[in-house]
């Protein structure tokens, strides 16, 4: 038992290596993202960019995520698909949304530049 349990954390990828991926695929999301801005995607090509751009890196991630999540957590392999799935979906959603919404956010930011360039005079 305590052979199959050390087995388990020894193939289990560590925090750095979740880390890592995770940073890589935010870098690779907001790559996609300025791209499409660059190129004023509509939604539906941003969405295509940032599945073809990143895809290995979705896969790469949600991989660790559930062998992480079996390992450390002692999931069973269903729940930690659906946990690393989850995990997917929530970045995939919230670099969609702001996409969605960067007229918003890009107006918000010149009007905070113009009044602390008001405020300096």
């Amino acid at each position: 038992m305590y052979v199959t349990v050390l087995l388990m954390l020894a193939a289990t990828p560590s925090l750095d290596a979740m880390d890592d991926a995770s940073l890589a695929l935010m870098t690779c999301g907001y790559t996609a993202y300025r791209e499409a801005d660059g190129q004023d995607q509509p939604l539906s090509q941003f969405k295509r960019t940032l599945e073809s751009r990143c895809a290995g890196k979705l896969a790469q991630l949600r991989e660790l995520a559930v062998q992480f999540n079996m390992g450390r957590k002692g999931l069973s392999r269903r729940a930690a698909e659906n946990a690393a799935d989850g995990l997917v979906a929530d970045f995939r959603a919230g670099l969609i949304s702001q996409y969605s919404q960067r007229d918003k956010i890009k107006a918000q930011v010149e009007a905070l530049d113009r009044a602390m360039r008001e405020e300096e005079k």
